[in-house]
């Protein structure tokens, strides 16, 4: 959640709790059965055709896989999404991983050392003493048999000082996972696709069958949602299923049944009648204009990359013709120049379709073999192209452009400097040399 989210989730909770918001934590929102979504959107229009929805619809346009998964869900789910969607303002709370904290303590304590006989003797003075030798058979401190050197082994203890040594490291591990997880949105996707499922092949409606139902059948949540792609009938439909039951736009009346702006279906009436083939037809937009769009796009940053290099070249060739101090004011736009470049080469050779990508744009041909592999990843990736090259490109454009303006200006500068004639020394006017006359004949005088 956004910090404004957060603020507002507070002030909520504490208005209808009658509460100071001063004394009200984020904890204690989250604790309440209905969670810091609810109360962080409360008052607020969470229906398909709200503020809140339009916006999420047009964030949409980057993420076709997310939209794709929120096409599938009941209304029930999608009022949800809306919620989780507002507070966030981004599309990071779809993602669930698994975290595995590993604590390790490892404690060593050395108070002293066991010796054998011999070696007691030999740190008493050795052998050829006989006093230590006596001392050593007099030595029964903490007697231990050694079961390998099969003797006795004797404490010796050389300063009364416990040294104590504990090392402690954690390991963190943190996976994303692919599988469902409980409460996840991979979950609640699952179970909406195995209801529809279900709900086609028994002729029921969809508001008519409930999760018990289906966990309780034979193929369970995970067999009717593996099942749905099978069954055209399962497809969601205009005019929504009715699970929300009017949940979905927090508290706020609507005179009219309102349908997702995706196509996918909202809140509606039931009894409707089914669409004729000519509200059937696609709408304008889509993938289809969407994906012309991105090429646009692609085509124009791969032109900006291409004037860039070629206006860095021509600059490189002057800076070294000319004195390398008259070029010094350009090392920080020559420097961040390069650095973006390097990350622009580093992306084309860690992505095999943005290397396809800058021969494709050049021919239809090679365009439609792009097309063709990477079928419905396609869009995705031109988004992706778009959002991770376009940032990096531009600024290698704004800097070359930059060098070059500032380059032409000061050869303007310097050109007028030296075309401008020099300045030419004031002589004495007649009205001086009088005054000078009449005040060496005074003094005369």
């Amino acid at each position: 959640m956004t910090s404004e989210a957060k603020a507002t989730a507070i002030k909520n909770y504490a208005s209808h709790a009658k509460l100071d918001p001063n004394h009200v934590t984020i904890e204690m929102v989250q604790a309440t059965s209905q969670g810091a979504l609810y109360w962080g959107t409360d008052h607020m229009d969470m229906s398909a055709r709200g503020a809140a929805s339009q916006a999420m619809t047009r964030a949409f346009k980057h993420k076709p896989d997310i939209k794709a998964m929120y096409s599938l869900m009941l209304d029930s789910f999608k009022g949800e999404f809306r919620r989780a969607w507002s507070c966030c303002k981004d599309f990071q709370f779809v993602k669930t991983t698994k975290t595995t904290v590993n604590t390790f303590r490892k404690k060593r304590e050395d108070v002293g050392t066991y010796k054998t006989y011999l070696q007691l003797v030999q740190l008493l003075g050795g052998t050829d003493q006989p006093i230590a030798s006596e001392q050593a058979q007099n030595y029964e401190y903490c007697v231990l048999y050694n079961t390998w050197l099969k003797a006795d082994t004797y404490l010796w203890v050389e300063h009364l000082i416990s040294t104590s040594n504990i090392a402690e490291w954690t390991s963190c591990v943190s996976v994303e996972c692919t599988e469902t997880i409980p409460d996840s949105w991979s979950e609640k996707v699952e179970i909406s696709k195995a209801l529809r499922c279900f709900a086609a092949e028994h002729g029921k409606r969809l508001v008519d069958v409930s999760l018990q139902e289906v966990q309780e059948s034979d193929l369970g949540v995970a067999g009717w949602a593996a099942k749905f792609e099978t069954v055209p009938a399962a497809q969601p439909k205009a005019g929504g299923d009715g699970s929300a039951g009017g949940r979905a736009n927090g508290g706020l009346k609507r005179p009219t049944p309102t349908v997702e702006p995706d196509g996918a279906g909202a809140v509606g009436d039931e009894n409707k009648p089914p669409p004729t083939e000519t509200e059937k037809k696609k709408p304008r937009g889509g993938n289809g204009n969407l994906a012309g769009k991105k090429e646009k796009e692609v085509k124009e940053l791969l032109a900006q990359e291409q004037s860039s290099d070629n206006t860095m070249s021509s600059i490189t060739i002057e800076m070294s013709k000319g004195d390398p101090a008259s070029w010094a004011w350009a090392s920080g736009f020559v420097k961040g120049y390069k650095d973006c470049r390097a990350q622009v080469l580093q992306l084309y050779a860690d992505n095999p379709f943005f290397q396809s990508m800058k021969v494709a744009v050049l021919s239809a041909k090679e365009l439609q073999k792009v097309k063709k592999e990477y079928k419905d990843q396609y869009l995705p990736k031109l988004c992706d192209f778009v959002s991770t090259l376009g940032p990096k490109i531009s600024a290698m454009a704004e800097a070359s452009v930059q060098i070059q303006q500032m380059a032409h200006a000061k050869k303007n500068a310097s050109e007028s400097l030296k075309a401008s004639p020099a300045p030419k020394a004031k002589s004495k006017t007649k009205k001086n040399l009088a005054r000078s006359a009449s005040t060496r004949s005074i003094g005369s005088a």
